[in-house]
């Protein structure tokens, strides 16, 4: 595969990161059903500071942010947003076994957020333990088999890091499936994987 589509792949996982950040705050229930945008009735001040660390790494000044977003986990320990943006964080700026530590206490506050065993995923396929990403991925998907993000980057992990085309395109299919609009760019990658995992197969008979 070229280095432009690794590239871009790279740089849509970590958009996802942020896009997660910004939309989960209080992910303190129990239940994989409830609604991963609803934020949790909690105390004002809490939510403004939550909104500064979003700001902050959304400006991508992590290390400002990772102070307020420690403070936080102190008032709020119970919330699994702040400590999954705080993994988020310190994956930014190279701390990843402390990333893994924020997001593994998130998966301990919240064991039903998919966003977090997401998160620990990209942490760990960025520090290159790929087994130990794949497995986050595939338990975002157990807790929760309609989190998109978790197929897409699952599907990210095979293609590129594991060579498993063949699998990717079944999580790249998946995720489409469960987006209510068809992401154009994934739709790319498919028609790409599906020509290649034909191509492969073709020789494979011919080599018989």
């Amino acid at each position: 595969m070229s280095m432009v589509p690794t590239l871009l792949k790279q740089s849509i996982d970590w958009l996802l990161v942020l896009l997660v950040a910004v939309l989960l705050l209080g992910g303190c229930s129990s239940s994989p059903s409830r609604s991963h945008d609803q934020k949790a009735d909690v105390d004002g001040a809490v939510q403004r500071q939550f909104d500064k660390a979003v700001n902050l790494m959304r400006a991508g000044d992590y290390g400002q942010a990772i102070p307020v977003l420690e403070q936080l986990t102190e008032k709020a320990p119970s919330l699994a947003g702040p400590w999954i943006n705080l993994g988020i964080a310190r994956s930014r700026i190279g701390e990843t076994q402390s990333a893994v530590q924020a997001l593994r206490k998130a998966i301990e506050v919240n064991p039903a957020s998919p966003a977090a065993y997401t998160q620990l995923g990209m942490v760990y396929r960025i520090g290159g333990d790929f087994e130990s990403s794949r497995k986050a991925y595939l338990d975002a998907i157990k807790v929760e088999p309609g989190y998109g993000y978790a197929h897409l980057n699952l599907g990210i992990l095979l293609e590129i890091y594991l060579q498993q085309p063949d699998q990717a395109l079944q999580q790249y299919k998946r995720y489409q499936a469960l987006e209510e609009e068809q992401d154009q760019e994934v739709q790319k990658w498919i028609v790409d994987l599906e020509r290649r995992v034909a191509s492969t197969q073709a020789k494979t008979e011919v080599a018989r």
